[in-house]
């Protein structure tokens, strides 16, 4: 089944769907233009992490990768 032109978008999709794709977006913390409706400030998720939090938790995780990919590093 293709999707015609006018089936595409958020418009065209019934509320309960709209609403859980805003859900995934809040909580991956994607903007979506609109106010934020499901997770209250303080939340836990990814979305509700302080810039800190995520700043070492991307930090750490880029650490895992040197540490499995490169055998000097993870020697050292």
């Amino acid at each position: 089944m293709t999707e015609r032109p006018e089936e595409i978008g958020m418009d065209s999709k019934t509320p309960a769907v709209r609403d859980r794709v805003d859900l995934g977006h809040e909580m991956a913390g994607l903007e979506t233009g609109r106010i934020k409706r499901f997770l209250a400030d303080g939340a836990s998720g990814y979305a509700a992490d302080s810039d800190e939090k995520k700043a070492r938790r991307e930090q750490r995780s880029l650490l895992d990768i040197l540490l499995a990919e490169d055998p000097q590093y993870a020697a050292l």
